[in-house]
C-alpha cells in the first residue's frame, strides 16, 4: 500500500507545485483521493498500474452504495474526475497502463437555468441609486447592473472592459479570435455615460474602484479595473433586501430567456453571447 500512498502523493505535489491549483482545490483532491485510497485497500490494489476497466466499475458501484451520507451523482462524479486525473498523471509517469478517459462520469439532471422575476429584476436596477454611498460608486453600480441585464456579458469580460470599448450606442466585448460588437440598451448607454462623465481620473479601464485601497493603487501609477470577484460582489449586495438571491450569472439567465421569449434565433443569440456550445440557451429554453 505504500507504492500507491507514494504515487497519490506524488500527483498532488504536481498539482501543487507544477499545476499550481488553489488550496481548496487540493484539499477536494486530498479528500476524493483519500475515499479511493481506502477502497483500494479494502480491495488489496497496491498499484496504479494494476487498475483496469473492472476495478473502476467496482469503485463506481462503492461510491453509489455510500449512504453515510448518501452521495449526490455530482459529488460521485468529483471522486471520478479526481481517479480520471490521477490516472492521466500516472500514465505521463509510467505508472499505470489504464486508459483515465475509461473512467465515465454519471449522468445529471439537467437543471432549468435560475431566473429572476420581473419585479425583483427592476428593484434590483433601481437599488444603487437609493444606497448611502458616494455618487461615483451608485453610478458605477447602477451603470453594471444595466450592462449586465442588457447583454448577458460575463463579469469575467466585463472586468477587461477598456473605456475605448464603449462608443455611446455600441460596446466592443474583446474576446481571443472572437471580438463582437453589442448593441447597449437605451438605459445601459446613458448610466454608462453618466458614470464616466463623473470620473476625473484617467486611467483606461471601464470599471474601477473608488475606495481608499484605490488611491494607493493609483500613486503606485497601476491600472487594475475591478475583478470579476470584485463586480460579483457588487451585485450579490444589491439582492440583500430581496425576497430572492441574485447574482452575475442569474442576470445573464434573465437575458437570455428574455431574448428567447422576444423570439430571438438561439443561433444569432449564441453568437452574439460568444458561445461555444448551445447548452446555456437551451436551459433557458
Amino acid at each position: 500500500m505504500d507504492l500507491i500512498k507514494k504515487q497519490i502523493l506524488n500527483f498532488l505535489q504536481y498539482w501543487e507545485d507544477v499545476k499550481r491549483r488553489s488550496s481548496r482545490t487540493l484539499a477536494n483532491y486530498h479528500h476524493y483521493l483519500d475515499r479511493f485510497l481506502k477502497f483500494c485497500e479494502k480491495s488489496k490494489l497496491t498499484d496504479l498500474a494494476k487498475i483496469d476497466s473492472e476495478f473502476i466499475r467496482r469503485y463506481n458501484n462503492y461510491l453509489t452504495a455510500l449512504d453515510h451520507p448518501k452521495m449526490t451523482r455530482q459529488t460521485q462524479n468529483y471522486h471520478l474526475i479526481a481517479l480520471r486525473m490521477l490516472l492521466k498523471y500516472g500514465n505521463i509517469k509510467k505508472q499505470g497502463n489504464c486508459d483515465h478517459r475509461k473512467v465515465k462520469l454519471g449522468k445529471l439532471e439537467k437543471k432549468k437555468a435560475q431566473v429572476v422575476d420581473k419585479q425583483t429584476f427592476n428593484d434590483v436596477l433601481a437599488s444603487p441609486l437609493s444606497r448611502h454611498s458616494s455618487e461615483i460608486i451608485k453610478l458605477r453600480d447602477k451603470a453594471i447592473l444595466e450592462l449586465l441585464a442588457s447583454s448577458g456579458l460575463k463579469v469575467s469580460e466585463i472586468s477587461i472592459l477598456q473605456k475605448r470599448d464603449f462608443a455611446g450606442r455600441t460596446l466592443l466585448c474583446r474576446k481571443p479570435k472572437m471580438d463582437r460588437q453589442l448593441e447597449l440598451s437605451n438605459q445601459a448607454q446613458y448610466w454608462l455615460r453618466e458614470y464616466l462623465q463623473k470620473r476625473k481620473d484617467d486611467r483606461p479601464n471601464l470599471f474601477i474602484s473608488h475606495d481608499k485601497a484605490d488611491s494607493a493603487r493609483q500613486k503606485a501609477k497601476e491600472d487594475f479595473g475591478l475583478s470579476p470577484r470584485s463586480i460579483e460582489r457588487i451585485v450579490k449586495s444589491y439582492s440583500a433586501n430581496q425576497k430572492q438571491k441574485i447574482t452575475p450569472q442569474i442576470l445573464r439567465n434573465t437575458y437570455i430567456a428574455q431574448k428567447l421569449l422576444s423570439g430571438e434565433n438561439p443561433k444569432d443569440l449564441k453568437s452574439q453571447l460568444g458561445l461555444k456550445s448551445n447548452s446555456a440557451i437551451r436551459n433557458n429554453g
